[in-house]
């Protein structure tokens, strides 16, 4: 209905000497006009209805895409007259949809609906509004149904165009016909680019705020937690260890994808190693009384046990992504030794056959040599020591 009414309403024609009443009135035959509703909200605010004002302009907010210098005004407009808008950070996203999506009346409604329920829903913990100064295709159908070969055919098409914010792509296409744990969404940790599989008709999806967190570095918990981190379950609360790592992230930038630029200047190194602490020692505790478990399992079955004992102590590169950026934290926080121990970990978890694991493993190799270099520069007598 959304997209029939702006077909049939369509743009307002431009003059800038409207007066109030005019104003108000191509606001109401233009609804899904930005200029247009940035006109009204103009004259409603010096009339004093500011909340009517502030509507008008949330709005066009939503429409961010259709016309971003008007929706640009919008934002200043409602910084001016909102507290809560002042203090909030707004976040470009690029939307990408396959033709799974694109196949549907109103796609692109449906995409700015889910990204305005999912600011709402992340509201509390990150205080930030997500607007789609761009939506667009990608095409998917010529690659497996698998996320992660979707994320590639995502991926080659954001090459042409890596302008600052976060790139989301969307699919609508079903989980493919195999056993195992299937991937509804794939994001880098800290970093800029996801992928989404919507359900058919859905416009709030728990995969897109727990794909979100991710960029603001929150990891997987174990599947006994009720938390939005869980991927298993269907909770929309977040764990409080969790909460804390994301508030430590929140200030951060979306710029170049790397997590040492757009992150590390812009928030609390104290702060942020502190929050990843206190959420591995439980990620550890979890391991521990799973380990704990097995043993008395142990009593009545000793396969059984052993299966409890493998997922107790399972790790993947996810918990390889944690690693490395945390001793990223380490090192900008001047701690290189534990830093090294954080880096020879993820590279093990990475596994040495594969090119994350080989960057990983050098970059611990060249931080060594350099810490042994400074120990050696420390024990020559014949030099001044160093910090």
């Amino acid at each position: 209905m959304h997209a029939r009414l702006a077909r049939l309403t369509g743009p307002a024609p431009r003059h800038e000497d409207l007066v109030p009443e005019r104003a108000l009135r191509m606001a109401e035959a233009h609804p899904y006009d930005p200029w247009a509703l940035v006109r009204a909200a103009e004259v409603m605010a010096r009339a004093g209805r500011r909340d009517a004002a502030i509507g008008q302009l949330e709005k066009a907010v939503w429409l961010f895409d259709l016309d971003p210098p008007s929706a640009r005004i919008a934002l200043r407009q409602l910084a001016a007259l909102d507290a809560d808008w002042r203090d909030r950070q707004v976040v470009q996203v690029h939307v990408y949809a396959d033709e799974s999506i694109r196949s549907q009346s109103g796609w692109r409604f449906r995409l700015r609906t889910v990204l305005a329920r999912v600011s709402v829903a992340l509201g509390q913990i990150l205080d930030v509004r997500f607007v789609p100064i761009w939506i667009g295709g990608f095409l998917s159908e010529q690659v497996p149904n698998d996320l992660d070969a979707i994320d590639g055919a995502l991926a080659r098409s954001i090459r042409r165009e890596r302008g600052p914010g976060i790139h989301a792509g969307f699919t609508e296409r079903p989980l493919p016909h195999r056993s195992g744990r299937l991937k509804k969404g794939l994001a880098q940790l800290l970093g800029r680019q996801m992928i989404v599989r919507l359900e058919p008709g859905e416009f709030q999806s728990r995969v897109l705020a727990h794909e979100i967190l991710h960029l603001y570095g929150a990891m997987h918990v174990v599947k006994d937690l009720d938390s939005l981190m869980n991927p298993t379950g269907d909770s929309m609360q977040l764990d409080r260890p969790s909460a804390r790592v994301v508030r430590a992230m929140r200030r951060r930038v979306f710029l170049t994808g790397d997590p040492r630029r757009d992150v590390l200047p812009h928030i609390d190194l104290t702060e942020a190693i502190a929050a990843y602490e206190a959420v591995l020692a439980v990620n550890l505790n979890f391991r521990r009384m799973g380990l704990q478990a097995a043993f008395r399992t142990r009593r009545t079955s000793r396969y059984q046990a052993a299966d409890e004992a493998r997922v107790a102590v399972g790790m993947d590169t996810h918990l390889a992504d944690v690693l490395d950026i945390v001793a990223a934290l380490l090192r900008a926080d001047r701690r290189p030794a534990e830093a090294l121990i954080l880096l020879d970990a993820a590279a093990r978890l990475y596994g040495s056959e594969t090119a994350r694991g080989r960057e990983t493993s050098a970059a611990a190799e060249s931080l060594r040599r350099w810490l042994l270099g400074v120990y050696r520069v420390s024990e020559d007598p014949r030099r001044p020591s160093g910090r």
